[in-house]
């Protein structure tokens, strides 16, 4: 459900709410943007204060996730700038991903196999330039179209498709990449 800048008067209730939904998702969607697993917590928490300064500006032109995809964007091309900057090492091993909601009622072999494909899918997406990333993972992961693309990251239309198509294209690649025959994927 998207908080519409109408439905809730109270600027600290509806940050609470936006947080409380989107927590989890703003650390997956983090790490899928270059974000080391450890740094998820602070990196999460500099995005939810950008998102808690601007919220007043936001006016439900998009889609209130897509908006704050590109809060998070921004931050973790930062975050990797300085991380380069501090010359820290990114390991290419493949990092465990940040958890799902729970899942109960999931067998432990079928929540097995899901973590792999999640982290097969991570290590790919983490060949794309974050530009494309971006846009991949907003469209593939989270659904929205290019139209909230475009809206949400001030970019035209065209470009969004363009990063899109090579993107793609580029995340097939990787993935074969990845997954040689008789490898679990």
């Amino acid at each position: 459900m998207a908080l519409s800048p109408q439905k809730v008067q109270d600027p600290a209730q509806r940050f609470r709410d936006l947080f409380d939904r989107n927590v989890a998702w703003m650390s997956r969607t983090l790490q899928r943007f270059g974000v080391h697993r450890r740094d998820l917590e602070d990196v999460s928490q500099e995005v939810f204060l950008l998102i808690h300064r601007n919220l007043p500006t936001f006016d439900g032109a998009c889609h209130e996730r897509a908006w704050m995809t590109a809060f998070a964007a921004r931050t973790a091309a930062n975050y990797r700038r300085l991380a380069r900057h501090r010359r820290q090492k990114f390991s290419d091993e493949l990092e465990e991903p940040a958890p799902l909601e729970a899942n109960t009622a999931l067998r432990p072999d079928v929540e097995m196999e899901m973590r792999q494909r999640r982290r097969l899918v991570l290590t790919a997406l983490r060949t794309l330039d974050l530009k494309k990333r971006v846009v991949v993972s907003m469209h593939e992961l989270d659904g929205f179209s290019a139209s909230e693309i475009s809206t949400a990251l001030h970019i035209p239309t065209n470009t969004v498709y363009s990063r899109l198509r090579s993107g793609k294209a580029e995340f097939r690649r990787a993935l074969m990449t990845l997954t040689k025959p008789g490898d679990v994927g």
